[in-house]
């Protein structure tokens, strides 16, 4: 287990070591599992022990890093859960996913081995094998080889373990390397098998703020964003299979962008013993390729040798001498060869090779930009033609001469770095008219064997201005989707070139498409397929009917419509029976903009395509809430023997197609509608809140029930009962006699009726509800609505065209020509009157409602809390004693609209009773308003076990009833609330929209115990129960502030509580502001004047409430600590009208930056494409800066508008974009919300950030400013 410890080295990984470390080692360490022994043997050849503990304690871990750092290696990369799973370390998940033998009990040899690391300042990558099931001896009982849902227990237990991997190790790792090629090459044995952006996603959550580095062998994909090649031998370079095996002249090796990992000795893992191992390379090939690579690879660590040592810290005979070697040619001119950027001055191409490098260079350049490295490894030997521009090499072998750098730096002087001797530099100002840079050696000079460096000194006036910095250099990139390139020269899109820090124009410079430069980022298409920007299924799992259903033999409901909606594309389809006029439809839950249908024809279809034609002639309709047709395809048209059959795409929509029921039809006569599976994309503009049948509540469920006969059977089999238990039995009623047959409910209410929803019987035949008619009859058993006949014989009928104001107490359905059989009934409509005089039979509307408290008294089982009030187990809720002039008070949310005639309070269980003295009732609107208040309660009241309310006026509408008491603890046993319910769709005005959402402030006290988070500004989101206060570390211009909502709430209050310690004078002075979501001040307080406040409530506000999405507390005299901060509004619903001005999050493609950490930002540059004739190919007409400052993965909503900007129809010059005011983010992003019209991909070839290099305190006050 790794502990934190004084550590020797100040390093600490971070995401962009993988841009500047160049020079790395590959280990291999597989563990023995099974009886058999792991892929390390002994120094001596033989095998080791087949006990995993006993191998593990053979671990000289201390040996094995010192070797290491001696070495001059800057990375590890080792393996862990890769070779048949095995884990030299304990681990929760292996032992329950495959028992004990794969990991070790005790010994954390890879916590050890990665502490090591990290202590020396070395980095590190884990590099597992999530796709090496299929050498697991139990892959079986794993799902390797189980299809179903996606392969999902493999998945499971993938990503199990790499979640417990980065739990362990995470804060100490660069990042997760992935063995395989992930079924790229549509191998059976990995195809499908891995959820890769489940991977991503899984890893991303678990290393929470911290971003790792995350590599594929075949990658870059949509798991991994960096590739790393692997070469076991010379043939595996590029062109493959263009070297021999043996073949180790690195001159002639192909160079890089990524990480190159090379086997070095006998092979990946030390298998023989160790004089029988070698070096493959010499000295000279591994540091003269290791140059190479560390001026080419763009994307990754340069160059990681793999060698593994043995576990007692031996090495191969040879392997250590030879990196000795390197080391020491290294160690003078280490400061151009580690921590160094690829150079932008002079850039080496990936694919080039030693032996055929133009100028005979390479070069890297310093992190700061203020050196470039000439790396000389091929010096000028042959003689200049005059007459022949392109010969770059003179008489004069001591001359060499390079073209102007491609960035626009200018050189002030050159030195060779491993002597520090001047070299003679003419450049363009020294009477040098061939617009070249001249490097001369001296008489003295000479060049040197392997690599002369010579250092460029740069004038930093040719470089960005002093004063400001690109902080998104080689930062991490997040996206909506990224076309990433994986085969070598032929795409060079890609998300890390969006932040390489290289702008150049890109130039083809072979046939073969090589090109220098990059063509940054690209999102996927756009709406082709729509799961890229509305990931989510509409349809999965949602409720869904057809006409009539084919029957089974083996009584597995093969042909249900709900396996139409299963997620499964491989087995059972839906299919009705061989009937006309067939349908089936999916009930979505929620109204949609409809971007994408997909259907998928039966999946068990016999090869000749027969049953195919099942889908000819189909339509494919779109239907609104009100169950109305916006939109209808025309009859498919598919021949027998058509392929495209297979699968039909819907997505020429209008761009407004609103929809909430997709409906399949087969018009065609005597044909079945066979279905496997359908997939609907879009955004949700609105949840089906407000539906009939979704929020109001079903009248019919468990109430009293009457048929005209039912018939005999053993266990009652067929009662009238059946058909109201809620579907959960799956049984059915039945009469006897063939005609004359009625069912009936007695709701055992007044109510008005809705909506009235029947299911056929479970088992058919559904045609017996042929005929039937549905009345609903008023508390005299007076009918009062009568249906029409039912024509369908479908598993489900809807009655929803009853007129509004219906009023009911029974539904009969009436069948005179055939028996009565029924699966079940429900009845959907709003309760305004009861039937009966007792009191328990009504509806008691507090019951298991929100509710809220001032405060609450501390205890160890949630005792106290306010939501005891609206339970039936006889706990009390209780506030803390009243503190200066506050009040303390309880409140209880109906979620209605009600006109409300009793309020019933029940005493304390446990406490005396006379404390609800001076306690008075409010009742307040939807609005927040109050409508009615209650006399205070007199003494003599108080002591009374029950309090009745019921003089309150009539037409008293309310949807929160809230208690006061000004004197004492406020503390009660019940709450009971009585009234005619009008409407069930009421915001939530009285939410604390601050609980738990991210909170920042401009600088944080330090705590002596580390791990105590003592004053961190997300103790005032908490919700008091830490009881523990925020604390900044200075005294002058500090702010605290909360960010709870990407769009404006509607806010009604806040609430400040003081530290709970004190002191309490720390207040006054400070200023609380709420910003909307463009940033804009649209409400200020005045000063706090109090001194010693310990709460104070903000609700003045101009119109009562104020729209807004963050709230800023800002004192500039004096520390700034706080308690608590609650603010308590509504977040509003987009309203089915809004429909034209849907979340830009989810309809348009969008890329963006992680800063990894809060900074305050002033400007931000964006870089067209720039290549040949495609000058802003990609680059959107009209976008939106955005900005956050919480993860958006975990939070989509937390994103708010920087600016917004419309562009010509071509960009073709970098667009400079000024953040006024400054704005505190950690991830920024452009959201395209227009492409032209030609363009189907976004695409951005840089994008720069910058922040003033200024006093943060007074950045943070002008942010404060309009």
């Amino acid at each position: 287990m790794i502990t934190d410890t004084t550590c020797s080295s100040t390093y600490l990984p971070k995401y962009e070591d993988a841009f500047s470390m160049r020079y790395g080692l590959f280990i291999h360490w597989v563990g023995p599992c099974n009886g058999r022994p792991g892929g390390i043997c002994k120094v001596d050849g033989t095998s080791i022990i087949t006990d995993i503990d006993s191998y593990a304690d053979t671990y000289n871990i201390s040996r094995i890093v010192k070797d290491i750092s001696d070495l001059g290696f800057e990375y590890v990369v080792v393996t862990d859960f890769h070779g048949k799973g095995t884990l030299l370390h304990p681990s929760d998940v292996s032992k329950k996913y495959r028992g004990a033998e794969y990991a070790t009990t005790e010994r954390d040899v890879m916590g050890e081995f990665i502490q090591g690391l990290y202590e020396a300042g070395i980095g590190s990558i884990l590099f597992t094998h999530p796709l090496d099931g299929h050498d697991y001896h139990d892959r079986e009982s794993l799902g390797w080889n189980d299809p179903s849902n996606g392969y999902g227990k493999w998945n499971d237990f993938v990503n199990d373990m790499h979640e417990e991997l980065v739990h362990k190790y995470g804060k100490y790792i660069m990042g997760i390397g992935c063995d395989s090629e992930f079924g790229l090459s549509n191998n059976e044995e990995w195809k499908d098998k891995l959820d890769l952006p489940r991977l991503r996603q899984t890893i991303h959550e678990a290393s929470g703020e911290k971003r790792l580095q995350l590599y594929a062998i075949a990658g870059p994909n949509d798991t991994c964003e960096f590739g790393f090649k692997e070469v076991w031998r010379p043939s595996w370079l590029d062109p493959w299979k263009g070297l021999a095996d043996d073949n180790y002249d690195t001159d002639k090796w192909t160079s890089y962008k990524r990480v190159v990992a090379v086997a070095q000795a006998n092979h990946w893992a030390t298998i023989g013993p160790a004089s029988k191992g070698k070096a493959n390379c010499n000295a000279r090939q591994v540091y003269r390729y290791s140059v190479l690579q560390a001026a080419v690879a763009t994307e990754g660590p340069g160059v990681a040798w793999a060698v593994s040592p043995y576990s007692t810290g031996e090495w191969e005979a040879n392997v250590q001498e030879v990196f000795v070697q390197v080391e020491d040619w290294t160690k003078d001119v280490r400061k151009s060869l580690r921590r160094v950027y690829p150079s932008t001055s002079y850039v080496t191409t990936e694919g080039s090779q030693i032996a055929t490098l133009s100028h005979g260079i390479v070069a890297t350049k310093s992190m700061d930009d203020l050196e470039e490295y000439i790396h000389v490894l091929n010096p000028p030997t042959s003689i200049h033609d005059e007459d022949d521009n392109t010969c770059d090499i003179t008489k004069n072998t001591k001359v060499l001469r390079l073209p102007l750098p491609q960035d626009g730096k200018i050189f002030t002087s050159a030195r060779l770095l491993r002597t520090g001797e001047e070299v003679i530099l003419k450049t363009a100002d020294d009477d040098n008219d061939k617009g070249e840079i001249v490097l001369e050696l001296t008489e003295d000079q000479e060049w040197e064997e392997h690599n002369t460096i010579i250092v460029l000194t740069v004038d930093p006036a040719s470089i960005i201005p002093s004063f400001q910095k690109n902080i998104a250099l080689h930062k991490p990139v997040i996206y909506s989707s990224s076309e990433e390139s994986i085969r070598l020269f032929k795409s060079n899109f890609g998300s890390l070139q969006l932040t390489d820090g290289n702008i150049g124009v890109v130039k083809l410079v072979s046939a073969d498409g090589r090109t220098q430069g990059n063509y940054g980022w690209k999102s996927k298409h756009r709406f082709h397929p729509a799961e890229y920007f509305y990931p989510t299924n509409l349809a999965l799992n949602k409720p869904a009917y057809q006409s009539s259903t084919l029957s089974s033999f083996d009584n597995n409901n093969n042909w249900d419509a709900t396996n139409v909606v299963s997620g499964n594309r491989r087995t059972n389809s839906g299919c009705t029976q061989n009937t006309t006029k067939n349908w089936w439809q999916v009930d979505l839950r929620v109204i949609a903009s409809i971007k994408k249908i997909v259907v998928y024809n039966r999946f068990d279809d016999d090869d000749d395509n027969s049953c195919w034609k099942g889908l000819n002639g189909v339509v494919v309709t779109i239907l609104d809430s009100d169950r109305e047709a916006t939109w209808k395809s025309s009859p498919v048209a598919i021949q027998q023997d058509d392929n495209a059959a297979k699968t039909l795409i819907f997505d020429d929509f209008p761009s407004t197609t609103l929809g909430s029921y997709i409906r399949i039809t087969q018009n065609s006569n005597n044909n079945y509608l066979c279905l496997g599976e359908v997939e609907v994309y879009g955004p949700v503009v609105k949840e089906f809140d407000d539906s009939n049948e979704q929020s109001l509540p079903n009248l019919a469920l468990m109430k009293p029930t009457f048929q005209s006969t039912t018939l005999p059977s053993k266990k009652d089999l067929w009662a009238s009962d059946n058909a109201v238990s809620g579907k959960d039995n799956k049984l059915s009623t039945h009469t006897t006699k063939t005609s004359g047959n009625w069912w009936q409910v007695n709701l055992e209410v007044v109510a008005l009726i809705q909506s009235i929803r029947i299911y056929n019987r479970y088992d058919g035949p559904w045609e017996r509800l042929k005929g039937t008619v549905v009345t609903i009859r008023n508390s005299d058993n007076e009918v009062v609505w009568k249906s029409e006949e039912v024509t369908e014989e479908g598993e489900v009928v809807v009655f929803d065209n009853i007129p509004e104001n219906t009023e009911g107490s029974y539904v009969r359905i009436i069948q005179k020509s055939n028996i009565l059989s029924l699966g079940e009934v429900e009845v959907y409509g709003n309760i305004i009157d009861y039937d009966l005089e007792d009191e328990s039979k009504k509806q008691n509307l507090a019951l298991h409602k929100p509710t809220y408290q001032s405060s609450t008294l501390p205890s160890n089982n949630e005792q106290w809390e306010s939501s005891n009030a609206v339970r039936t187990f006889q706990k009390s809720s209780c506030t803390r004693r009243n503190e200066g002039n506050a009040s303390n008070w309880w409140q209880v949310n109906l979620e209605v609209v009600a006109t409300i005639q009793k309020i019933i309070l029940t005493n304390s269980y446990d406490t005396p009773w006379n404390q609800l003295k001076g306690t008075y009732v409010i009742i307040l609107n939807s609005n927040n308003k109050v409508v009615w208040t209650s006399p205070r309660i007199k003494k003599e009241d108080a002591d009374q076990e029950h309090l009745v309310f019921d003089s309150i006026p009539e037409n008293t509408v309310g949807s929160y009833v809230r208690l006061v008491q000004n004197m004492n603890f406020l503390t009660l046993g019940e709450v009971k609330v009585y009234g005619i319910v009008h409407d069930i769709c009421v915001p939530k005005p009285m939410t604390n929209l601050a609980l738990n959402k991210p909170a920042y402030q401009s600088s944080t006290l330090s705590s002596d115990d580390d791990n105590d988070h003592n004053w961190e500004a997300s103790n005032a989101v908490s919700g008091k129960h830490k009881r523990k206060s925020t604390c900044t570390e200075t005294d002058r211009k500090n702010w605290w502030q909360v960010v709870f909502s990407k769009v404006d709430a509607t806010i009604h209050k806040i609430v400040l509580y003081n530290r709970y310690e004190g002191p309490y004078d720390r207040l006054k002075g400070a200023v609380v502001t709420i910003r909307n979501s463009n940033n804009k001040l649209v409400w200020e307080s005045e000063a706090i004047q109090e001194d010693d406040a310990k709460q104070l409530v903000f609700e003045d506000f101009p119109n009562d409430v104020v729209a807004g999405c963050n709230v800023r507390i800002m004192q500039s005299k004096n520390y700034l600590s706080l308690g608590e901060v609650e603010v308590y509004g509504t977040i509003p619903i987009l309203e089915e009208e809004d429909a034209k001005e849907l979340p830009k999050i989810i309809n348009y493609p969008w890329v963006g930056i992680d800063l990894e950490e809060p900074t305050i930002i002033t400007k931000i540059v964006l870089y067209p494409q720039n290549d040949h004739n495609h000058e802003g190919c990609g680059f959107p007409i009209h976008y939106t800066i955005e900005g956050a400052l919480q993860n958006p993965n975990s939070d989509t909503s937390s994103w708010f508008v920087l600016t917004e900007k419309k562009e010509e129809d071509t960009a073709d010059t970098p667009r400079i974009i000024e953040i006024k005011p400054p704005q505190l983010v950690r991830y920024v992003r452009v959201v395209g919300n227009q492409l032209r019209q030609q363009d189907d991909q976004m695409q951005l070839v840089e994008m720069q950030i910058f922040k003033e290099e200024a006093d943060t305190t007074t950045v943070c006050e002008a942010t404060n400013e309009e």
